[in-house]
C-alpha cells in the first residue's frame, strides 16, 4: 500500500507542477469592468479571457467616443485588463453634412462629437454658400438643422452676336451645358457646345464661346458685253445685291440683279440665279396683210419692245394683235393674219303666225300670206263637215 502511494505521487506530482506552471505562464484575465456608457461591440464577454485577448468597445446610444482612437481593452500578461478610465460622453453621432459641402478644416468626420461641438463647413468647388456654414451638437444629442448650405454657382451670361442659345435657357449654372446656333445667313466658327465648369476657383465656360460669321458669296460671274456694279473690294455678304448693265446697243436678257443667298448645306453662300446675258436684239418692222400698225412704226425694234395691229375694215383675225420683240430677234407671238370677214344672209321670206302690228297693213304681202295660210287650214274642215 505504501509502495502504491509512492508510485502515484511520483507520477502525478510532475503533472500537477506542469499544469500549475502552464496556468501561470499563459494567465487569464477576469471579466473586465467596461468604461461607463460603453458595451462590447461584438458578442458577449466570457467569464475569463486569455492573455493577449483584445476586446473592441462601442459607446451606448446617446454617447460618443471621445478617445480619438478605436476603443479597445487588452488582457495583459499581468492577468489584468488595460484601463480606459473615460471613453464615452453624451454627444452627437457622425453628422450628415448638407449636400455639396465639406469640413472647412478638411479631414474625415469622427464617429461622434461631444455636446457643444461646433463644425465649420465650406462649399465644394463650383458651389456658392447661401447659409451660415456651421453645425452645432445640441444637448439633446442632435445636430442643429442645416438642410441646405450650397447651391450651384452661375457662369457668365453667354452672348453671341447673330446667334442664339438653343438649350440651357433655364439657367447657366455649374454643370450645365448649352448649345449655340447661328441666325440664318451666318455660320458657326468654333464648337457649338460649351459646359459651365470650375476654372481657377470660380466657374466659367470650359472654352471660348463660338462666333457667328456672316456667310459670303464668291465674286459674281462676269458677263460678255456687260458689267456688274458691286462692292469695290469684291466681297459679298449674305443678302448682298449685284446689278448688271449691258454695253451700248446690247439688250439684257434675264433679271438685271442677283443676290447672295445661303446654299443647301447651310454654311456656304451662292448666287440666287445665273447672271443675265447681253445680246444685240433686232426685230424688223413686220408687214401685216390687210392690216396696219396702230401707232407710228419704227424701222426696227429691240428686245421687249411691242407693237399693236388692227385689221382693215371687212377683215378680222383670231390671233393676238399685240406682238413683242423676243430675245432671238423674232416676234412673239408670230405676226398675225387678217382674213376677210365672214358675212351671213337672212332668209328672203318668213311666215310669222303673229306678225307685229306695224306689219299688218292693208295690201301688204305678209297679210296675204297669212290669209292664204288660214284658208288652207279651213278647207279640210269644211270637207269633213259636208
Amino acid at each position: 500500500m505504501v509502495l502504491f502511494a509512492s508510485c502515484v505521487q511520483k507520477v502525478l506530482w510532475p503533472a500537477l507542477l506542469l499544469l500549475l506552471f502552464s496556468s501561470t505562464a499563459l494567465g487569464e484575465c477576469p471579466t473586465p469592468v467596461l468604461p461607463p456608457h460603453s458595451s462590447l461591440k461584438e458578442g458577449e464577454l466570457a467569464n475569463v479571457s486569455a492573455v493577449g485577448t483584445v476586446l473592441q468597445l462601442q459607446c451606448n446610444r446617446g454617447y460618443v467616443n471621445i478617445s480619438g482612437t478605436i476603443p479597445t481593452m487588452t488582457c495583459l500578461d499581468t492577468n489584468k485588463w488595460s484601463v480606459l478610465l473615460e471613453l464615452c460622453k453624451r454627444g452627437c453621432p457622425t453628422p450628415i453634412l448638407p449636400p455639396d459641402s465639406s469640413l472647412k478644416e478638411g479631414g474625415e468626420l469622427a464617429d461622434g462629437y461631444a455636446i457643444g461641438t461646433v463644425l465649420r463647413l465650406q462649399c465644394i468647388p463650383g458651389y456658392l454658400r447661401i447659409a451660415k456654414p456651421i453645425m452645432a451638437c445640441l444637448d439633446i444629442n442632435l445636430w442643429s438643422d442645416l438642410p441646405k448650405l450650397c447651391e450651384r454657382k452661375r457662369c457668365p451670361t453667354p452672348h453671341v452676336d447673330n446667334g442664339n442659345i438653343q438649350s440651357g435657357r433655364d439657367g447657366f449654372l455649374f454643370g450645365d451645358k448649352i448649345t449655340i446656333a447661328c441666325n440664318h445667313g451666318y455660320r458657326l466658327k468654333g464648337i457649338s457646345t460649351v459646359w459651365c465648369v470650375v476654372t481657377f476657383g470660380s466657374v466659367d465656360w470650359d472654352r471660348p464661346l463660338p462666333q457667328c460669321k456672316i456667310i459670303t458669296c464668291a465674286a459674281p460671274p462676269v458677263i460678255a458685253n456687260g458689267r456688274y456694279t458691286g462692292d469695290p473690294s469684291d466681297e459679298y455678304d449674305y443678302s448682298s445685291v449685284v446689278r448688271y448693265q449691258c454695253d451700248r446697243d446690247y439688250s439684257m436678257i434675264g433679271d438685271s440683279s442677283i443676290f447672295c443667298k445661303v446654299s443647301e448645306n447651310g454654311r456656304d453662300g451662292m448666287w440666287n440665279s445665273p447672271p443675265p446675258e447681253c445680246r444685240i436684239v433686232k426685230c424688223d418692222l413686220p408687214k401685216v396683210e390687210n392690216g396696219e400698225i396702230q401707232h407710228s412704226p419704227n424701222p426696227s425694234y429691240t428686245y421687249n419692245e411691242a407693237i399693236s395691229f388692227k385689221c382693215n375694215p371687212g377683215y378680222s383675225t383670231l390671233e393676238e394683235l399685240r406682238i413683242t420683240c423676243g430675245a432671238n430677234s423674232s416676234w412673239v407671238p408670230a405676226v398675225p393674219k387678217c382674213d376677210k370677214a365672214m358675212t351671213t344672209t337672212k332668209p328672203p321670206f318668213a311666215l310669222h303666225p303673229n306678225p307685229p302690228e306695224e306689219d299688218k297693213t292693208e295690201g301688204s304681202g305678209k297679210s296675204i300670206g297669212i290669209t292664204i295660210e288660214k284658208l288652207t287650214l279651213i278647207l279640210p274642215l269644211l270637207i269633213l263637215i259636208m
